[in-house]
């Protein structure tokens, strides 16, 4: 009896553990959309796992990404993985694509993924080119993103450019877009 009661108690003790590990992951999210450093910096050194995903399918990437907050950095030195989708496939390249060129930047040159597809068949080229981010296009081609590929309505990048931005045209048949 007092051997069960002592296996009792091991296994309580492990599922308050993996309940307060559970907590954590739960509060990552939280402190990462307010803003927390030191929330953010205590979760992360205290082995959460920075690539779990929230209770909205979100990403720790994703969430940074609509309120271009300092979070990437300290996400990004503990190695969480920059290409991870959340639960409707964005990645953190095409949720700063277009609103936050500094963290797309930084993005690009921690090699995220530059040919992943969004909603309709979207790639990071065909959103910058649609909304004539010259510095990202340029960046995007240094990472030899594919300027053919096409969105599901069959518009690549050189097709969703408009025709006032030559200076684009220009660099994307430059890197064979027809």
């Amino acid at each position: 009896t007092q051997a069960l009661a002592a296996k009792g108690k091991v296994i309580l003790a492990a599922h308050m553990d993996m309940s307060k590990q559970l907590e954590k992951e739960r509060d990552l999210p939280v402190a990462v959309e307010d803003g927390n450093a030191g929330a953010v910096e205590e979760f992360l050194v205290s082995d959460v796992d920075a690539n779990a995903i929230d209770d909205d399918g979100r990403t720790n990437m994703i969430i940074p990404a609509w309120r271009a907050i300092f979070a990437y950095s300290a996400l990004l030195d503990v190695g969480v993985d920059i290409n991870a989708a959340d639960n409707l496939g964005r990645t953190a390249i095409l949720a700063t694509i277009n609103s936050y060129r500094d963290i797309a930047h930084t993005l690009l040159c921690k090699a995220a993924l530059v040919d992943v597809l969004g909603e309709g068949g979207l790639t990071p080229m065909i959103q910058t080119a649609w909304n004539s981010h010259e510095e990202i296009i340029a960046a995007l081609i240094n990472g030899k993103a594919d300027a053919n590929i096409t969105d599901n309505n069959g518009f690549n990048a050189l097709h969703r450019a408009g025709a006032k931005e030559v200076r684009i045209i220009a660099m994307l048949r430059a890197v064979g877009a027809r």
